[in-house]
């Protein structure tokens, strides 16, 4: 590839692809057996997937696969979505996704989520959003 053409690409394209070799041995060796309790409650009931931006994206997925799989309504809403539109959540189930959790809608609607009594988990122990809710959080 000519030097212009990589340019055009972008730098941060070509860092991503670099990636791929640990983010490969990262997937391979991730267990999964952590999520089963999980998605087995969430089959159970209502889902609600909150996710903004690219995590916005596997909402509406995971959305949709919960109602195929399930056959129990699903919906994927951004967290102010959540926090403006839905004021009573129980007897639902609530998926967050988040890259980071440090966006400040995903703590909010983490707040709304947990105060509503929904159980919340979290897939890392040094979450932004695991220090403002505390015990709330299974940790998955």
């Amino acid at each position: 590839m000519n030097e212009m053409a990589r340019e055009d690409l972008g730098s941060s394209y070509f860092s991503q692809i670099a990636q791929l070799p640990a983010t490969y041995e990262w997937a391979s060796a991730f267990n999964v057996r952590q999520w089963t309790d999980v998605f087995h409650e969430l089959a159970q009931r209502p889902l609600i997937a909150v996710g903004s931006g690219g995590s916005f994206s596997v909402a509406h997925y995971v959305s949709n696969l919960h109602e195929e799989m399930t056959g129990h309504l699903a919906r994927a809403v951004t967290p102010l979505e959540l926090i403006s539109t839905l004021p009573n959540i129980k007897d639902v189930g609530v998926l967050l996704l988040t890259a980071s959790g440090a966006n400040s809608e995903i703590q909010a609607a983490l707040r709304h989520s947990a105060e509503g009594g929904v159980e919340c988990s979290r897939t890392r122990t040094a979450h932004p959003t695991g220090r403002q809710i505390g015990d709330r959080w299974r940790v998955v």
